[in-house]
């Protein structure tokens, strides 16, 4: 299937999508995709959804933060996402958030730290605000490897001290930039 077909067939219709409602796996991945439909949000039961390297996605729509039984969301790659949409602290179920190569990413949703069930978070935009902070991350029990950007927005020691990130046994590796 051509990425030009796969586009105009699965998003200039999004009527289509709602034909696929007990859809559980989706990968969209390297498709060159520009948006997604609202009625992403109608695919209520998906579980894993792969848009990794789709270089030219700036937004994703808030409707997404309706699936609440998405657990791995990979977004690796997805050069030009500039945010997550602000609701996605309501993806209770999420355990894997793949965000390395969102080179473009300016901070995370407002209470990230609220996902207890994340065990994967590749990439971490430090916010200025309350609730967009390195803190957010104390209370996760992190895997892996994350990549933390907008260091020189952390205001001073104790708030870095906040992150608990010396208490993270299980990251192998800690990208601080």
């Amino acid at each position: 299937m051509s990425v030009e077909f796969a586009e105009r067939v699965c998003f200039a219709s999004p009527s289509l999508l709602q034909k696929f409602v007990s859809l559980r796996v989706i990968n969209l991945r390297n498709l060159l995709l520009k948006q997604l439909p609202s009625s992403i949000g109608d695919l209520v039961h998906l579980r894993y959804w792969n848009l990794s390297g789709n270089i030219r996605i700036h937004t994703l729509p808030k409707q997404l933060c309706k699936l609440q039984n998405l657990q791995t969301f990979d977004l690796h790659g997805c050069q030009l996402l500039s945010c997550l949409p602000k609701q996605t602290s309501k993806l209770g179920s999420l355990r894997n958030l793949l965000l390395d190569g969102c080179n473009s990413l300016t901070f995370m949703p407002p209470r990230i730290g609220s996902l207890t069930c994340l065990k994967t978070l590749s990439g971490f935009a430090v916010g200025r605000k309350k609730g967009y902070q390195l803190c957010e991350l104390r209370n996760l029990n992190l895997y892996g490897s994350i990549e933390i950007t907008h260091l020189e927005r952390v205001k001073n020691d104790t708030e870095a001290k906040e992150a608990n990130l010396f208490t993270k046994a299980n990251l192998h590796s800690l990208i601080m930039i």
